[in-house]
Formats: C-alpha cells, sequence, structure tokens
C-alpha cells in the first residue's frame, strides 16, 4: 500500500533491486520513480500468491480451489495524470474510468476469456455466491451478480454513474450514450433515482438496519425520503 517511495516503503525499497531489470526487459524502464517503487511493493503480494499456490499444490487441492482477485481501488497513492500516461488499458474518455480494476477468477482448468461488464465491490459477493450456490439472503446486500442479464450500474458518491449504456458526470452535468443500442430515454431521471439509492444507502449505515440489534420498532420510513426523480 501507500505511500509509494522508497523513503518511507520498507518493502518497496527492499524489492527495487528486482524490479529494475523486469521493467527493463519490458522496455519501461523510463517510467516514473514512484511507479517503479509501487511495482516493487506489488512484487510482494506476486511473492504471496505463488506462495499460497505452490502450498495449495503440495496440499493436493489446487485443482478444487478457485482464487478470486479484486482491486478495491485504483493506486490512491500515486498523481493520477502519472496513472493515465503509463496505464493504457484505461479508456481516457471519461475520469470516472481511472476507477477500472480488474476483478480475477483463476482455476487451473477453466479456459482464459475476458468477461467485460460494469460492476463494483458491491457485487463480488453475490457474484460469488451465485457461482458457487451459496446459501445466501440477497435481500440483505446491496449488489448484484455481475453475469446476470440486467445492466448493471456504478454509483459514485458524487451521485455519478456508470452503466453499459450510458455515463453521467456530474461536474460537468454532462451524459454519455456509450452504446448505439441503448434503451435509455430518461436521462434526467436516472439522476433522481441515483440520488435517491445513495440517501437510502446512508440511511441504512446510519440505522445499523442489519444489524441484530437493530430496533424493528424504530423501523424507518424509507418512503419518506423518496424524491421526485424529475427533480
Amino acid at each position: 500500500h501507500l505511500p509509494y517511495d522508497g523513503n518511507r516503503h520498507d518493502i518497496a525499497r527492499a524489492n527495487l533491486e528486482i524490479i529494475d531489470p523486469i521493467l527493463d526487459a519490458t522496455s519501461r524502464e523510463d517510467i516514473d520513480e514512484s511507479l517503479k517503487y509501487y511495482h516493487a511493493v506489488q512484487w510482494e503480494f506476486d511473492q504471496a500468491l505463488g506462495e499460497l499456490l505452490d502450498i495449495l499444490e503440495a496440499e493436493g487441492v489446487r485443482d478444487n480451489t478457485v482464487i478470486a482477485i479484486f482491486g478495491d481501488h485504483y493506486a490512491y497513492g500515486l498523481d493520477q495524470d502519472k496513472i493515465w500516461d503509463y496505464d493504457t488499458k484505461k479508456d481516457d474518455s471519461s475520469l470516472l474510468n481511472i476507477h477500472n480494476v480488474p476483478f480475477i477468477l483463476h482455476h487451473p482448468t477453466l479456459n482464459h476469456q475476458t468477461f467485460d461488464n460494469i460492476f463494483s465491490s458491491v457485487d463480488v459477493l453475490p457474484t460469488l455466491a451465485n457461482m458457487f450456490n451459496l446459501p445466501f439472503n440477497h435481500q440483505d446486500i446491496i449488489g448484484q451478480d455481475a453475469f446476470n442479464n440486467t445492466p448493471n450500474q456504478v454509483i459514485f458518491s458524487s451521485t455519478s454513474f456508470l452503466s453499459r449504456y450510458i455515463r453521467y458526470e456530474i461536474e460537468t452535468d454532462t451524459f454519455t450514450h456509450l452504446r448505439p443500442d441503448s434503451p435509455i430515454d430518461d436521462e434526467r431521471g436516472m439522476i433522481g433515482r441515483v440520488y435517491h439509492l445513495i440517501r437510502i444507502n446512508n440511511l441504512i449505515l446510519e440505522h445499523d438496519y442489519f444489524s441484530d440489534d437493530f430496533d424493528a420498532s424504530e423501523s424507518i420510513d424509507f418512503e419518506a425520503y423518496s424524491i421526485n426523480p424529475d427533480s
């Protein structure tokens, strides 16, 4: 984790000599120093993952193990301009796309394929639960299965939002249709519905709604917090 510099990160400093020749071999030797230290820190994770795979193999359970890796956010400790310059996988058509991080599922018998969909961290749990038929109460979760047929939507705290069909950036009050077959015909109404969902989410947290200690006699009148989607 951050900060990504050798003065304040012992792991980054220790691994830099390993990372330098790797970057040289991939023609990335001229990257910014902070990005070098970032790679040096991630090398530690790579080593830990390799050790885990070796242990699973030695214990004869690797073929029965699925590994799920999700990056819960982009590298906050790096300057955003440097991220945009370096990460060629991010679509620079919107600043929201800096939040595009991978979700990786690995099993020895799975054929490699890329699944392209819009989803966020709240969708990881229901996705895994459905994949493995785990006992799970979907009424207690906000997220959705990333493999479902319903278009997922990622909502940012600013009330900007993103789906496979449309993007709304509140800073510029701009809607962008991302596909020619977009079924969206009520752009302004979507803002109201997103605001309503954020408000409900905040109330759940404020009242600890799913806690065993929640007093049902003091139930929240969620309808009282509804707003006109057109407002």
